[in-house]
């Protein structure tokens, strides 16, 4: 299976860069990527252990997210290039991210559930 054909849809994230000093987070410069954006609901754990419900699982091939990054489903035009995620309502923040190799190792998948 191969993820990149798969992956027609594109999406735009930020990586969380750290807490700014007023109580808000930094963000590094929002890119493009492609994905398979399902607005799906599935149990996860966080990270105090607690099981919470998924608003979508976004699958990227390659493409490396990380926890507490912030994905929207559409290109940087449609969010108007937006520096804070936090200021559009479709914009979901990254809860937990999972990497598995394809079988044939030449390839991972990159499960981020929103």
């Amino acid at each position: 299976m191969n993820m990149r054909e798969k992956c027609r849809q594109t999406a735009v994230y930020w990586e969380v860069l750290g807490a700014d000093g007023r109580g808000s987070w930094s963000f590094d410069i929002p890119v493009e990527v492609k994905c398979r954006w399902d607005n799906t609901a599935v149990e996860y754990k966080d990270t105090n252990g607690e099981i919470k419900i998924s608003t979508a699982v976004v699958l990227l091939a390659s493409d490396t997210v990380l926890l507490g990054g912030y994905l929207y489903l559409g290109t940087l035009s449609d969010c108007d290039n937006a520096a804070d995620p936090t200021t559009l309502a479709d914009a979901r923040p990254i809860m937990q991210v999972q990497s598995v190799p394809v079988i044939s190792n030449r390839q991972t998948i990159v499960k981020a559930i929103l």
